[in-house]
């Protein structure tokens, strides 16, 4: 599916699993390079940037609504034109386009004199939508570490798992950002001259904010999720104490009972009047003598 959008001279070519027909058009009517339109059939392992004669090839991956996997947008960007390529939804990205929309249908000149800064504004805006992203899940983990301390580590099991799994799946997906955007300035300065340098040097900007808000959530994940191991592992230790306590309270009294019950000539206190009251009253004496021994020495 292909959409196109403009503002002033600029072209923007939106499209979304792109066909080899696409591919060859592009290379036709914007002049990009055959192996720039090869690429944008199908996603690509890597990220990367390449600079061309008349454009810069660029290819982002960002983490998907459920940080679940990779989402890919490849940028070609010109001059006066910019081509972008995608193979799954990316709601951030849809949010933009409405943005660019709005700024072309009013004429605003907030969007720059040439395609680099669309890229830039389009890049800019994902960055801080997957800040947006963090803090929600922040959020989360507040909610998360309440719980643990009002008495619910059992059931936060799961929840700080989660938690960490779409933190270090979002780490992933930008883990090479760093090394890419520093490469993107270098072409972009290169293509579109020195003074463009600025805006790309916040983009750099832009992800570092990313990347502290990403490690701020992780150390805190994990520092929770050592914290909870270690509530349920105590309350895991004090069930089997009280459980030990019980064992060793009915020991004796078991031992007591299968004693009265050996069947000899004489048996004290079995045939005697009241002799199943005086049985209960030793049991209940000595597992409450236990009791109170056990509760002296604090094992219960």
């Amino acid at each position: 599916m292909k959409n196109i959008r403009t503002y002033k001279n600029i072209v923007w070519v939106d499209l979304e699993s792109p066909t080899p027909e696409e591919a060859r058009e592009l290379v036709e009517t914007r002049n990009i390079h055959p192996a720039v339109a090869e690429e944008l059939l199908a996603p690509t392992a890597r990220p990367k940037v390449d600079l061309y004669d008349n454009a810069i090839y660029l290819i982002l991956h960002f983490p998907s609504a459920d940080n679940a996997k990779d989402q890919e947008i490849d940028f070609v960007v010109g001059k006066n034109f910019l081509i972008t390529a995608r193979y799954n939804d990316n709601p951030d990205f849809h949010q933009f386009s409405k943005l660019f929309e709005v700024n072309s249908i009013l004429e605003r000149g907030t969007m720059g004199e040439h395609a680099g800064f669309v890229l830039f504004f389009m890049l800019r805006h994902i960055y801080r939508s997957l800040l947006d992203r963090l803090s929600k899940i922040s959020s989360d983990i507040a909610v998360i570490e309440k719980e643990i301390f009002a008495g619910r580590e059992k059931e936060m099991v799961f929840a700080l798992s989660k938690a960490a799994r779409d933190l270090l799946n979002f780490k992933r997906s930008i883990r090479l950002h760093k090394d890419i955007l520093s490469s993107l300035e270098a072409a972009g300065e290169n293509f579109f001259g020195g003074d463009f340098s600025h805006y790309l040097r916040g983009l750099t900007s832009e992800y570092f904010k990313v990347e502290s808000a990403l490690s701020n959530d992780l150390d805190t994940v994990f520092e929770l999720r050592e914290t909870n191991n270690s509530l349920v592992s105590t309350k895991q230790n004090e069930d089997m104490r009280a459980l030990t306590v019980i064992a060793l309270i009915a020991l004796p009294l078991t031992l007591l009972a299968s004693l009265l019950q050996i069947d000899t000539v004489s048996r004290p206190i079995i045939g005697i009047q009241g002799d199943f009251w005086i049985v209960l009253g030793l049991m209940a004496g000595l597992a409450t003598i236990l009791y109170i021994l056990f509760k002296k020495k604090r094992w219960l």
